[in-house]
């Protein structure tokens, strides 16, 4: 019999076979000794189901990826690796297929030689696919010489087997990845990711956040007491959106679901629940109702816009009504660029103010919309707005410029793999939606874009399928080259407005009435010229932190 049984409870064979019985593939459970695993973080570990001496890793996505960042045991990772690219991969495939066949028929019926082409023409930024081809060729030309050189790192560090590594092969494998990018970066620039997370308590965080709308926008957050049954969970928490201009009247409201619970879907996604376009008096004339532009008509009653942000923060209190607030908080890194993340989304849906309520707050072309969530990231690393509230939890030190310096470093140190990660998303999504999409044998040309990226240097690895469970595809058919056009356009609105001063009120002032608050109602390229004060727009800023150090990479959750 073997060691990992398909009921649950593993059976009781000799712990020296059960690592190998378990770690020989399968589809069942994956029990392994406790020992593979006590490297995880404690929230990860504490949450795993345990049974003599033995731990059950589930495929959940928060699991696998912690896994592979930690555990220094190869063939666990490389187990896990397999495991995570091929969930469902069978019925996937067939999906994929149906569904890229069914998008180029429509395409064509419409008179568009492509499903790519049919989306570039009904609202986006780009112009045409030759246009983002080219933006996509810019960033790899970007970024060519530091992916071969940080690929010769990871593979130099694995030979040494200085890091740690239990067992395995010499040669580099896409298991590897995350385990030696998180510990190459801990070694070199001193970063530990559990030492930052003391300084981000998550109710100082979120005070930290209605601070800096306050020094931009002149708005405050204001926690609200709940009605009975409003909230869909006892952890979800509502906030006003107050402009201090009007005094404490709200201008929208917010309900945060940060943490991840059983049942729950883990996402990171903010969702408009109600727009803030203009309500007018079935009397009133249409052309009496459009302000300067056609943007709005500024005496129109508004209704009042509410949003809701949904996380997979890890260690909530199951459910427990105060779980959200009862204890300390404290938010990985990563986590806070999230919650900025998607509060940027908010706040764009929050300050909308439009005529029609379809062309409010995020309601726009998938390559703008992007543009003011990846530009709040960049305030969650600024020293200058994280120095305002973030402290120690025991001490109360402030968190030291140093440590994020060298965080801004450790970011910045395989941003040359990070990119191109989503470059070979981003071709792959055009691939699957252009003129011939590769319906018999979409492994096939997912193999030859990885190879084309990456070289012999990291090789593909056989049966696995990584792009049968990616989501992406499904929603943004065309546009996932939107997340790399949209850091272009944000990383030039933080150089030219708020580089030199984070918190300037005058850049907020621009941002909130020239960006935000048009929505969809005004052309994208005319609005960002607008905040940039006239100029063209340009992807040299992006160009410029992606070949150069200590850049910003691309946001975990794009990845």
């Amino acid at each position: 019999m073997s060691a990992l049984t398909r009921e649950g409870a593993p059976s009781q064979p000799a712990l020296s076979n059960l690592a190998s019985a378990a770690l020989d593939g399968g589809d069942g459970p994956l029990w392994v000794p406790s020992a593979l695993v006590s490297a995880l973080p404690a929230s990860v570990g504490a949450a795993l189901a345990r049974h003599e001496g033995l731990v059950l890793l589930p495929d959940e996505e928060s699991v696998t990826a912690a896994v592979l960042k930690w555990c220094p045991n190869e063939r666990l990772r490389k187990a896990v690796f397999h495991r995570m690219h091929s969930v469902a991969t069978g019925a996937n495939l067939g999906t994929l297929a149906e569904l890229l066949d069914a998008r180029l028929d429509l395409a064509r019926e419409l008179g568009f030689a492509s499903h790519t082409q049919m989306a570039l023409a009904y609202g986006r930024v780009a112009g045409s696919e030759g246009e983002v081809t080219s933006f996509l060729s810019l960033v790899e030309d970007s970024t060519r010489d530091k992916l071969d050189a940080e690929l010769l790192e990871m593979a130099a560090a694995k030979r040494s087997g200085r890091l740690g590594f239990g067992g395995g092969s010499s040669a580099l494998g896409g298991w590897d990845v995350p385990f030696l990018t998180g510990a190459l970066k801990a070694s070199r620039w001193q970063v530990d990711s559990r030492e930052i997370s003391q300084y981000l308590e998550l109710e100082s965080a979120l005070a930290g956040l209605s601070g800096l709308v306050s020094s931009l926008f002149g708005l405050s957050l204001h926690e609200q007491s709940l009605d009975y049954g409003e909230v869909w969970a006892p952890s979800v928490r509502k906030f006003a959106l107050v402009d201090l201009a009007l005094g404490s009247q709200p201008i929208g409201h917010i309900y945060l679901d940060l943490f991840k619970r059983a049942l729950k879907m883990p996402i990171n996604a903010t969702f408009t629940v109600s727009a803030g376009a203009r309500r007018h008096p079935a009397e009133t004339a249409v052309s009496e109702r459009a302000g300067p532009g056609g943007v709005l008509n500024e005496q129109a009653p508004l209704a009042l816009p509410t949003v809701a942000i949904v996380c997979s923060f890890p260690g909530a209190d199951e459910g427990a009504a105060e779980g959200a607030r009862g204890s300390l908080r404290l938010l990985a890194h990563a986590d806070l660029l999230t919650l900025y993340h998607e509060f940027g989304h908010a706040l764009h849906a929050l300050l909308g103010r439009t005529e029609m309520q379809h062309l409010s707050g995020v309601r726009g072309p998938l390559d703008f919309v992007e543009c003011p969530s990846l530009l709040f990231e960049r305030f969650a690393s600024d020293w200058r707005v994280l120095r305002r509230w973030a402290t120690h939890v025991r001490t109360g030190e402030r968190i030291p410029e140093a440590l994020v310096a060298n965080m801004h470093k450790s970011t910045g140190h395989f941003v040359g793999y990070d990119t191109a990660v989503q470059t070979l998303y981003a071709r792959t999504d055009l691939c699957f939606h252009g003129s011939s999409p590769p319906s018999r044998d979409s492994t096939a040309a997912v193999k030859a874009l990885h190879e084309r990226a990456f070289g012999p240097k990291l090789p593909w690895v056989d049966g696995t399928n990584w792009h049968a469970n990616f989501g992406h595809f499904v929603s943004y058919s065309g546009g996932y080259y939107s997340y790399l056009w949209c850091r272009s356009l944000s990383a030039q609105l933080w150089h030219e407005r708020f580089a030199e001063d984070p918190l300037s009120s005058s850049a907020g002032a621009d941002l909130r009435r020239g960006l935000l608050e048009p929505g969809n109602a005004r052309v994208p390229t005319a609005m960002l010229r607008d905040v940039l004060g006239g100029q063209d727009l340009s992807t040299e800023p992006l160009l410029r932190e992606l070949s150069g150090s200590g850049t910003l990479a691309p946001h975990p959750d794009e990845l």
